[in-house]
């Protein structure tokens, strides 16, 4: 993590510090502060670590308002054991994206959608115990699998305003974008 004493301003190199949250030597694939994914009201950030052996999910779950800079980053590994389908090189996963549904169903931990990049599948992770801010299990479904094609980023949007938000997964090798229908429960 790094900042600057002096923001917006990163001129002067005496001002900005640097603070490593985690000292295992991951591949970090992608970073997000995203929303508030195990419902103790605090933002959160979700990270792919993402390889050819052993890629993962994490939560980094962010420490109290005012102790951001000293504070401690607790480390929840929620998904792991990804790895590229193929004998070629490649990475997995890719980007997780947390979707809050908003519907009949009380829900108080989002949905998380990942990519799994380079082994060519898309993954729907589910909190098992939705009500437990201290609980970081997920349950993981497959809902795409594609035996040749890597996965992009996907997006999450409900383009038809039904009130089911639709999921695109584009498929590189296949030269297709699939849409899929998230309907909660």
């Amino acid at each position: 993590m790094y900042w600057s004493d002096a923001e917006p301003y990163w001129g002067n190199a005496s001002r900005i510090h640097l603070r490593h949250i985690d000292y295992e030597p991951f591949q970090f694939a992608y970073v997000q502060y995203t929303m508030d994914l195990n419902g103790d009201q605090i933002y959160d950030l979700l990270v792919s670590v993402s390889n050819d052996f052993d890629g993962s999910l994490i939560v980094y779950e962010l420490p109290p308002t005012g102790e951001l800079f000293n504070g401690t980053f607790k480390k929840n590994i929620i998904a792991s054991g990804f790895k590229p389908s193929g004998s070629g090189k490649g990475r997995a996963p890719g980007q997780g994206i947390p979707y809050q549904f908003y519907s009949l169903t009380v829900r108080k931990k989002p949905i998380i959608i990942l990519s799994g990049d380079d082994d060519g599948c898309v993954y729907l992770l589910e909190a098992v115990h939705d009500d437990d801010p201290l609980d970081w299990q997920y349950s993981m479904k497959t809902i795409h699998k594609s035996e040749q094609s890597t996965i992009g980023q996907i997006s999450i949007e409900d383009v038809d305003n039904d009130g089911h938000p639709e999921l695109f997964v584009p498929a590189y090798n296949d030269g297709i974008v699939y849409i899929y229908r998230l309907i909660d429960n």
